[in-house]
């Protein structure tokens, strides 16, 4: 039986890879149609307006504002998220941002009290938590006892600088990457608390103003460990100009190691060793994949169409905004570590940093 609402409109703020793949599985969403676009540029937008037969927006706030509109997915440089959401959910919006959430902790906070406030849906595009090779890491992990050390690494060779490695617009190594570990590793710690956080960066490429190599490692009261490791100046062992995803989880019963990459839809592994043997464990690819990253399957669109399903439902996201927050606090805390070469307690109350360098900040 055919359920009787009106689509759900939609505006994308920003055209860049994300923008387009928001673009993309909303159009495919039979529960969506999209409104309009904004973009700083107009030359960007240009073959998405034509490509979807929508509106360009040179006003995001107009944009947000049209009575059309539902549901305001955000992708725009990190720095844009925090005012552009709050806008969006005091103009009864829901809101789809993608990661980081935002680059403080008392922004996240007001994003999460704004959406309850509201009593309007606020995810994060934590989207690798869909990504089969972590589904069936998922589904396996319990076979492998307690965890005590996960390390995860995301090598990857940038040669250009863009507003990701710029103070005041992007986040570096840390913010714009290595959160998406962070948040795996947690899931998989099972709500274990963080006992402290350390953290050592560096900027190898001078023309970036952020970190582009970055350590950081989380223990747990129980003495469990998590090392993460992310870099946009490694060539790796795989493909030099694109990044591969590879981790190890080693639980008292045995251990799991997989290795994806977002650029190649066949470059996905998953084993299980316990004792002496090896077991592949097989990872199906989905007949519909992403475009621009074809490596990520079909991740983005389970994202995106459990958030719509959740605003239907009257539920809230699988991806909740508390989650957004509990790793921007980590990567703030990794920052501090790093200012003051010294090891961070948790839970975490300090002052929000963006940059290893700066010596005075503010709340």
């Amino acid at each position: 039986m055919e359920r009787n609402y009106k689509k759900l409109g939609v505006a994308v703020l920003g055209c860049g890879k994300a923008g387009k793949y928001h673009l993309y599985w909303y159009s495919k969403n039979k529960n969506c149609k999209i409104v309009g676009i904004y973009n700083r540029t107009r030359k960007n937008a240009v073959s998405l307006v034509k490509r979807y037969n929508i509106e360009y927006f040179n006003n995001w706030k107009e944009l947000v504002s049209n009575e059309d509109v539902d549901i305001v997915s955000i992708c725009t440089p990190s720095n844009l998220h925090y005012e552009q959401a709050i806008f969006s959910l005091r103009n009864h919006k829901h809101v789809l941002c993608e990661k980081p959430m935002a680059p403080t902790n008392t922004q996240c906070l007001e994003m999460i009290r704004e959406s309850k406030k509201r009593k309007k849906a606020l995810s994060i595009m934590f989207n690798m938590r869909f990504h089969p090779v972590i589904q069936a890491v998922n589904e396996v992990i319990d076979s492998i006892g307690d965890i005590f050390h996960i390390y995860i690494n995301f090598p990857y060779f940038r040669k250009e600088t863009n507003w990701r490695h710029k103070e005041g617009s992007g986040g570096g190594v840390l913010m714009e990457n290595i959160s998406h570990m962070i948040d795996l590793a947690g899931i998989w710690m099972k709500g274990k608390n963080i006992k402290y956080i350390s953290s050592e960066s560096l900027i190898v490429n001078k023309d970036r103003g952020l970190d582009d190599q970055s350590l950081l490692i989380v223990r747990y009261k129980d003495n469990s460990l998590v090392s993460i490791y992310g870099s946009y100046n490694d060539y790796g062992f795989y493909n030099y100009d694109k990044e591969a995803f590879y981790g190890t989880i080693l639980g008292i019963e045995g251990k799991i190691v997989f290795i994806f990459n977002s650029y190649d839809k066949n470059f996905n592994h998953l084993y299980l060793i316990k004792g002496q043997k090896r077991t592949e464990v097989k990872i199906e690819i989905p007949d519909e994949i992403d475009k621009i990253y074809p490596g990520h399957l079909d991740s983005f669109k389970k994202v995106i169409n459990s958030f719509i399903d959740s605003i239907l439902a009257g539920k809230c996201p699988l991806i909740k905004p508390e989650d957004g927050l509990k790793t921007t606090e980590i990567v703030n805390a990794a920052y501090l570590s790093e200012m003051r070469q010294e090891k961070i307690k948790f839970p975490f109350k300090g002052p929000a940093v963006t940059n290893p360098e700066i010596k005075h900040f503010k709340n």
